[in-house]
């Protein structure tokens, strides 16, 4: 009898633990397509960045499948490029759950006034509501972990040195505790090897029209996502075909992403200050650059109240699936397709 209750507890606790990490919450499923709103934006909730480039124009006068091997219909629903009567310009696609980007510098106009120095075409948008708290314990249990599933192809790939394309999903994430916001940027694929050609795996860094970013490849040495049992991790150098990407952020690891924040804020205040010190000594605190007293401003704020690590109290404001393109010293091109690109909390 005694024998009996064990192995019946034993599997209750065995379906307790399964069920409380089968479950899902979707957040946001990246899906449309380009009839809905091409302007200002390229489509919804994807835009073309730092270029003075006109956006693109819908139309059928090529096939943009040729470069993003993405196998989307061709009509005018559902591609567009920078330049119709140009075959291969810089081009999106996007039908239903299925999107695609040409990155092709030649075809565009960098910004004069480019804050990030790369052409970019995040594909996503808003999440919520200000209720999408995706760590909430008292909503998903102590097991939460706020996930990414999405389908990958990286094709076409040319540049010249000096050039960079990489391609990440972009997690706008906000302490309600404090009203500060990190993005938090989660590398798939880079034409640099980790650690070579001024990358490294996973860093925190201050951007003074964004605000602060941290970064990290989605790999299994990752501090800040851990990956499900199959998925595969991030890529570099060479294109590749198909692959499926499923990873998470772990209670344990936004609350370790909050203390590397607010431990690089302190250790960077002192800098800032010393820089907005010689700055207002060379020209005068009436002349100190915008950029300058902005970035000392957020650090104050940053070090006067700092991240909170509690994860409940953290909500994803957005969700982008974001390739870029730096061209820094030389040009290039580069296909990404994507498929069910999904943000969800598993529980």
């Amino acid at each position: 009898m005694k024998k009996s209750i064990i192995v019946t507890l034993l599997a209750s606790t065995m379906m307790l633990g399964i069920n409380s990490y089968a479950a899902e919450h979707l957040w946001r499923l990246l899906q449309g397509d380009l009839n809905n709103n091409l302007a200002p934006a390229v489509a919804p909730g994807v835009w073309l960045l730092d270029s003075t480039t006109n956006q693109p124009i819908r139309h059928t006068q090529w096939n943009v499948n040729d470069w993003t091997q993405a196998g989307i219909p061709v009509t005018t629903a559902n591609q567009a490029s920078v330049n119709p009567s140009g075959y291969g310009s810089t081009s999106v696609q996007w039908h239903n759950a299925n999107f695609a980007a040409f990155l092709h510098t030649w075809s565009i106009n960098p910004s004069p006034s480019a804050q990030q120095g790369v052409t970019s075409l995040p594909f996503g948008g808003s999440i919520g509501n200000g209720l999408n708290f995706a760590w909430n314990s008292n909503q998903f249990g102590t097991e939460a972990r706020a996930c990414v599933s999405v389908k990958a192809k990286v094709s076409n790939v040319y540049f010249e040195p000096g050039a960079a394309i990489f391609n990440y999903v972009n997690f706008g994430l906000f302490d309600a505790s404090t009203n500060h916001e990190v993005h938090l940027l989660m590398s798939l694929w880079d034409t640099r090897a980790p650690g070579q050609n001024g990358t490294i795996p996973h860093y925190v860094w201050y951007d003074w029209a964004a605000g602060i970013f941290a970064g990290t490849r989605v790999a299994h040495d990752s501090p800040y996502v851990t990956l499900t049992p199959g998925s595969s991790e991030a890529g570099y150098t060479a294109g590749h075909d198909w692959r499926n990407y499923d990873f998470c952020i772990t209670r344990q690891q936004i609350t370790r992403l909050a203390n590397d924040v607010n431990a690089d804020v302190q250790r960077q205040y002192p800098l800032v200050v010393q820089q907005l010190q010689n700055e207002a000594a060379s020209v005068g605190w009436n002349n100190v650059s915008p950029d300058t007293m902005k970035k000392y401003q957020r650090y104050t704020a940053m070090l006067q109240s700092p991240l909170s690590t509690d994860p409940n109290q953290w909500r994803i404001e957005f969700s982008n699936m974001q390739p870029e393109f730096a061209p820094a010293l030389g040009h290039g091109h580069v296909g990404f397709a994507f498929q069910d690109f999904r943000t969800f909390t598993r529980y």
